[in-house]
């Protein structure tokens, strides 16, 4: 309850109260012995904030996720996407590359976690069709639930194609990808990535010239984050961008 509480809290743009309820969740489960789900509430909080813009805080999150529970494959999972996002790429290959190995039998790992990933990799670097690639192999399972002790699913593969069709300048295509999202609010549910497709459904219609569109959808989002902690770095940025919209 109090993940999910953090996850509620962080839909609309209330980040320091929902780091707050993450320790919390991440210390009692660790009080109960359940290192595992420690890690991965641990590791949501860090992925929360590498989707953000905190990426230092993000790191950190990662890091601390391998140390509570080294061994658990969704932890590890987990950590490498984070990092990945946060810019660590190469410890997040050399994880990838454990994973690979380790699981080669196993369908959600090979033909989810691993393309998934490694597109976010792609991103970093700036190759938006590379990462379009690798996340065509996730269409069949990107509505699934990819790991455990989740209460929702963030439809991460569908968010990251999203934001590398922004990356590769089209526009209407991006905006496909995070109507999708948002259509899927019973999948979703208080998820960041809920939240934040309106923002890059706004982005991309500003990006197809639709600016009318755009400043609605930026409007929508805007309202909802109205309590927002003003130091995060994507309300900042939504904020800036819909002022060059006016």
């Amino acid at each position: 309850m109090l993940a999910m509480q953090a996850d509620t809290e962080a839909f609309s743009g209330r980040l320091r109260k929902a780091r707050e309820l993450s320790r919390q969740a991440v210390e009692s489960a660790k009080r109960a012995e359940l290192a595992e789900p420690a890690a991965i509430w641990e590791g949501l909080a860090a992925l929360r904030e590498a989707a953000f813009g905190n990426k230092v805080e993000a790191r950190k999150g990662a890091e601390e996720v391998l140390r509570i529970a080294p061994e658990s494959r969704d932890a590890q999972t987990l950590a490498a996407l984070i990092l990945a996002r946060a810019g660590e790429t190469k410890h997040a290959q050399a994880i990838l590359e454990d994973l690979s190995a380790r699981y080669i039998s196993n369908t959600v790992i090979q033909m989810v976690w691993i393309p998934t990933i490694r597109a976010q990799n792609d991103l970093l670097r700036q190759n938006s069709r590379s990462a379009l690639r690798y996340l065509e192999v996730v269409t069949p399972y990107e509505r699934g639930q990819m790991i455990g002790n989740l209460s929702n699913c963030c439809l991460i593969p569908i968010y990251l194609r999203g934001e590398a069709y922004l990356a590769a300048g089209q526009g209407p295509q991006a905006v496909n990808e995070f109507q999708k999202i948002l259509d899927d609010k019973g999948v979703v549910v208080n998820c960041w990535a809920g939240s934040l497709a309106l923002l890059g459904k706004g982005r991309g219609q500003a990006l197809a010239g639709y600016k009318a569109a755009a400043r609605t959808t930026y409007t929508q989002f805007l309202t909802q984050w109205k309590d927002a902690d003003a130091e995060v770095p994507i309300y900042k940025a939504a904020r800036s961008e819909y002022a060059q919209l006016k």
